[in-house]
């Protein structure tokens, strides 16, 4: 079926499409990057942009429901575990897998489980899984030490990378890339496999410490499909529109690092990951 130009610039509009099918076809493939400098610390960046699986452990601890707690524990296994994030417009399911967790190059295959450990043992300790305040406050510490432990290695002078997958909707799959060492922080957001109309996608934020603040490089990369008769002039026209649209992105990321620095209740730093994943899911 020939998708009008019309459709396709509809469609071509959100930052990574939607409602095409990827199908063979002509690319439009657009990358955008952009640098700046923040007055923030470099960690207090690299934890509110990440999308992590100790993280979200965490955040969901202290959230938790003392009803909840049965159900959140049963879907945690050794590999991965289901958690609802922030985005900028609702909370989205997600699921973390695979996750790799190296020092130094060598792998640590037990403290990647230490929270699923931590929450097990409450729940053995609670057939009723009635969690009380002490035993969150409990868990909520050894969450805190085996955080602890990563950047005391960092300090020492260590690289650290966590790597995971992260699924949404059973059609978007991504891989996530984690690398840290002392004065320096990359996180990295991969599409796995096509999704939609968009081929490839892959976002990128390099933090370098500069001074007492640090310097952000962010860059966003997007290979969209479109109709295999569209000529050079709508691929011209769809490779503005995207970089628009990532260019766009960037400029909310810097801003919400930005907000972090002086109204740090108001940051919504935390969402752009999962936003980014929900647009790319969902097409929009």
């Amino acid at each position: 079926m020939k998708v009008s130009r019309r459709g396709f610039l509809c469609a071509a509009g959100a930052i990574l499409g939607g409602g095409l099918t990827p199908a063979i076809g002509w690319a439009a493939a657009a990358g955008t990057s952009r640098v700046y400098d923040s007055l923030l610390d470099i960690r207090k960046i690299a934890w509110g942009l990440a999308l992590g699986i100790g993280k979200e452990v965490w955040l969901a601890v202290q959230r938790l429901d003392p009803q909840k707690v049965e159900s959140f524990v049963k879907s945690l296994d050794n590999e991965g575990f289901l958690a609802n994030v922030e985005t900028l417009r609702e909370r989205i399911p997600v699921r973390f897998d695979l996750p790799e967790l190296l020092v130094n190059d060598q792998p640590q295959p037990g403290k990647i489980l230490e929270h699923v450990q931590a929450l097990h043992a409450i729940a053995k300790q609670d057939p009723d899984f009635d969690i009380s305040p002490a035993e969150a406050e409990q868990l909520l510490d050894r969450l805190q030490l085996a955080k602890q432990d990563l950047l005391d290695a960092v300090d020492a002078g260590a690289s650290v990378r966590l790597n995971y997958n992260v699924h949404y909707r059973d059609t978007a799959h991504f891989r996530i890339f984690n690398f840290a060492r002392k004065g320096q922080v990359q996180i990295k957001l991969r599409l796995l496999q096509p999704v939609r109309n968009v081929s490839g996608a892959e976002f990128v934020a390099d933090l370098a410490k500069l001074g007492e603040g640090t310097r952000a490089t962010t860059s966003l990369w997007t290979d969209v499909c479109i109709g295999r008769r569209e000529g050079p002039l709508v691929r011209r026209i769809a490779h503005r529109e995207i970089t628009c649209r990532q260019a766009k992105f960037l400029a909310e990321v810097q801003h919400e690092v930005q907000t972090l620095y002086w109204h740090p209740g108001e940051s919504r730093l935390s969402q752009m990951l999962p936003e980014l994943i929900r647009r790319i899911a969902e097409g929009v």
